[in-house]
């Protein structure tokens, strides 16, 4: 017990702030780990705040100290909340602070009554006596631990005014079976025995005379208990001529919830912060628990709310021809001018009018709409409608926009035929003619004119094909619809309802938080707008509206929710319908902000995408230029030292470009050419005699190699060679475990070594290195400026050449670090999204969005 009250004196130190910066950062990092000891916290801020919320400063230092050192720890919690509003009553109820006990239980002459009789238990149950003043909100804890709040103006004299000043408030209690037996207490109700959980009795009197409690205030009393017994009523004690208490007036308990600060209640998804704790991030930082909780949300492109408007209509003309053959007899409209109209008829709904005038009969089973098989996509909610007025006939069809944004449907106007061989009624397709090409299907466009819809899919190919062929000018080739979303609760909804907005509602209340859980697993928006939207209703009647609309194991929950009859808290109807108001529009700014922050920052990312994309497209065209260059001023350097050595001058030639198109094919010095060629692509020593003189040309390749000290280190590592000779440097690729070379003994060479560890540039050079090993070379760190520095003393192309590099390498350095961090986030957001939404989860790839089943 002493460790335990010790444990808790520690964890209301620091939620006081209390501890010293050393214990507080030791409590700190055990607290980001130990999922107890956070509960705990919890606990103790709840207790802290509840307490605190109650009554008036004085008195809540008081209670609170006597509650937490009465209870010892954090297993009882506070079952119900009773309204007391008549003078004196027993509560039966289980339960176990700050009070006067009189060792001589003194009775007054008269009751609270104003009667005489007085029971065995008024005789022999301690009375606990508190004073009361009547102009403040005052919190008492009883020595069982039953606390009660009593506001101010509580208290009533016999003419109904308002009572000043202090008031004498006395309690008694029973409420184990010692204290009932020794009490001389029983638990019947006439001839009934009741399961008796415990009694208490309370009664105020104002200079010994017995005061009313005001029924508009009511004294309200929060009771600890173990468990919560629905069925637990309250009972009225009246006194009997024997001494004894018949419990008589049973009433329901009415459990009104308890508001706590919002801000101390958890909404996340109860698989989140575990999750988060097992990759190792930090639960206990809220900012960024939300800021990464809420980048799931989406924006719902269709609110209810939203009605959509569409503004299309079509019109031509088409000459339709009419013949008969042996077989069949068709029936065809001449000098037709035909118009669609889309008109809204409801939110959302709309009519597809195709309106015909022609000056030719027509039979009205002639004509009627094909969907395309696009009821799959759209709710048709009326069949076909044909009508006739002297020449115009119109066919008509109701159409439910799920969807948003440019939806095409694709609408056949088909007429009617007799086969006269087989006696059947067929349709075929009118043969509709704008100027000289055929048409058999129409198109109706409705624009949503909703223009920031960012998932396209195409409803057909024939809708494809036909809008490229037709309306090319009057929409686009694809069709937009709402892109296909998780299933799950949206993050936007918690983020609306998890602020103060929200308090002193059943929003925010612990009953809710513990029925959030559940909400979470029906992965559907609407169970948790049940709760929303019924602000005023007991809690268990929204359990049983949820329960009908859930399955499996999360119906058996709600059920069982129900089943504790949880009550309400009071909230008057205009605030409850400024909440809704505020629910409503605050998703809606919400879910812009989010979708605008997601746009935001995908178009940038696009963007640096894009300049990454020609940024290594340029070094690319810049190294094979490097090369190239390279191999030309190195190639004509071998070529005159072969010729100076065969002793023979050598002959003007093409530019190096040419070299490989123009080589020549007989005559002149091509054996030389060739190995001299072949020498420097393979950089092998060349060793070529001429067969003419016997004469000799050799020019060595000898191998450097380069071993670099804590190469790991590094997140980024080049070696490069400057010969003296060239205008440009040399990349040295790495080979097995060191970075190797051959190089050509007709120039000096220097060194040059380049490493990154994050954008911090680390430097090596030397100068005039010869073929050999150079092992464990160390590179140090140098600012930019000191790298350009060193870079300056070489030869002014190569020294330009190098920083051009260097610059690149830089890029490359922090572009890299921008892809591992988005390449984190991405393996952040698939391993978290199970735990968000644990229905279906999404997984996001470079191209696609795969959804499948996290069970």
């Amino acid at each position: 017990m002493r460790n335990e009250l010790e444990h808790i004196e520690i964890i209301e130190k620091y939620l006081r702030g209390e501890l010293s910066e050393e214990d507080k950062k030791a409590f700190e990092e055990k607290l980001k780990t130990d999922v107890i000891l956070q509960k705990e916290v919890a606990t103790q801020r709840d207790i802290i705040t509840g307490i605190e919320r109650l009554g008036t400063k004085q008195s809540i230092q008081k209670a609170y100290k006597k509650y937490k050192l009465g209870k010892a720890g954090f297993n009882l919690g506070l079952g119900v909340v009773v309204l007391v509003a008549v003078t004196a009553v027993f509560l039966w109820y289980n339960s176990n602070n700050a009070s006067t006990d009189t060792d001589k239980n003194i009775l007054p002459e008269l009751n609270e009554l104003g009667e005489k009789q007085w029971a065995d238990a008024d005789k022999l149950i301690p009375s606990q006596q508190f004073a009361i003043n009547t102009e403040n909100d005052t919190v008492i804890e009883t020595q069982g631990g039953i606390v009660m709040y009593i506001p101010k103006g509580s208290f009533l004299d016999d003419n109904g005014n308002t009572i000043t000043g202090n008031v004498d408030f006395e309690v008694k209690e029973a409420l184990n079976t010692a204290q009932i037996v020794m009490g001389g207490l029983s638990s019947m109700s006439g001839d009934k025995l009741l399961e008796s959980g415990g009694m208490f009795y309370i009664n105020a009197r104002q200079d010994g005379k017995t005061v009313k409690i005001n029924p508009e205030h009511g004294i309200y009393t929060e009771v600890p208990t173990d468990e919560v017994n629905p069925n637990m009523q309250l009972f009225e004690g009246k006194r009997m001529d024997n001494g004894s208490i018949d419990w008589i007036n049973p009433t329901p308990l009415a459990k009104f919830l308890t508001p706590v600060d919002i801000n101390l209640l958890n909404f996340y998804p109860p698989k989140y912060e575990p999750k988060l704790a097992e990759l190792g991030l930090d639960v206990t930082n809220k900012e960024y628990k939300d800021s990464l909780y809420y980048s799931f949300a989406w924006e719902e492109n269709v609110k209810n709310s939203e009605c959509l408007e569409l503004k299309k209509t079509y019109e031509g003309d088409a000459i339709i021809s009419s013949f008969k053959n042996n077989d069949y007899i068709f029936h065809g409209i001449n000098n037709i001018t035909w118009t669609w109209n889309v008109e809204e008829a409801n939110c959302n709904e709309f009519d597809i009018r195709l309106e015909i005038k022609t000056t030719d009969s027509l039979q009205v089973s002639d004509l009627s709409f094909d969907n395309y098989g696009l009821e799959n996509k759209y709710e048709f909610l009326d069949k076909l409608k044909i009508t006739r007025s002297e020449n115009t006939f119109i066919l008509s069809q109701r159409l439910r926009i799920k969807k948003s944004g440019k939806i095409t449907l694709l609408l056949r106007l088909r007429t009617h035929y007799l086969d006269i061989k087989n006696n059947t009624d067929e349709y075929l397709s009118f043969n509709i003619f704008s100027g000289k090409t055929s048409l058999n299907d129409y198109t109706v466009v409705l624009d949503t004119n909703l223009s920031d819809i960012e998932s396209w899919v195409e409803d057909s190919l024939e809708a494809i094909s036909l809008m490229d062929g037709y309306l090319a000018s009057e929409a686009s080739a694809k069709t937009v619809v709402e892109a296909e979303s998780v299933q799950g609760i949206n993050p936007e909804k918690i983020k609306t309802i998890w602020s103060e907005k929200f308090n002193n509602t059943l929003i925010a209340t612990r009953e809710f938080e513990e029925r959030l859980k559940t909400i979470f697993g029906t992965c559907n928006d609407k169970v948790l707008d049940l709760y929303i939207n019924n602000l005023n209703l007991d809690l268990y009647v929204i359990d049983s509206m949820a329960a009908n609309m859930s399955s499996g194991n999360s119906r058996n929950e709600f059920l069982k929710f129900a089943e504790r009859k949880d009550g309400k808290v009071q909230i008057n109807e205009g605030r409850m319908k400024k909440l809704q108001k505020h629910y409503t529009e605050k998703q809606k700014i919400i879910a812009a902000a989010i979708a605008k922050t997601k746009a935001k920052f995908d178009k940038e990312n696009k963007q640096l995408d894009e300049k990454a994309s020609k940024e290594r497209i340029k070094h690319t065209q810049d190294e094979v230029k490097r090369k190239q260059d390279n191999f030309t001023e190195e190639f004509n350097l071998n070529l005159t030292e072969a010729y100076r050595q065969l002793g023979k001058p050598k002959p003007d030639r093409l530019d190096a470009k040419d070299i490989y198109k123009l080589r020549l094919k007989t005559g002149g010095w091509k054996n030389v050419d060739a190995y001299v060629m072949e020498s420097l692509d393979n950089r092998e020593t060349l060793d070529y005699t001429d067969p003419e003189t016997g004469k000799k040309a050799v020019i060595k390749y000898e191998p450097i190699s380069i071993t670099i000290k804590d190469e790991l280190k590094f997140d980024r590592l080049l070696v490069y060679i400057l010969p003296d000779n060239l205008n440009s440097f040399m990349r040295v690729e790495k080979s097995n475990l060191s970075y190797t070379e051959k190089l050509n003994e007709l120039m000096n060479h220097n060194l040059v070594c380049l490493g990154y560890i994050g954008e911090q540039a680390y430097f090596y050079s030397k100068d005039n290195v010869t073929p050999k090993e150079y092992n464990n070379v160390e590179l140090l760190p140098l600012s930019q400026q000191e790298l350009k520095q060193n870079l300056n003393r070489y030869d002014n192309m190569q020294s330009k050449s190098l920083l051009k590099e260097f610059d690149y390498q830089l890029f490359e350095v922090k572009e890299q670090q921008r892809q591992d961090i988005l390449i984190a986030r991405q393996h952040l957001r698939e391993e978290i999204m199970p735990a968000i939404f644990p229905c279906e989860f999404i997984t996001i790839t470079e191209d696609s969005v795969f959804i499948g089943s996290s069970n």
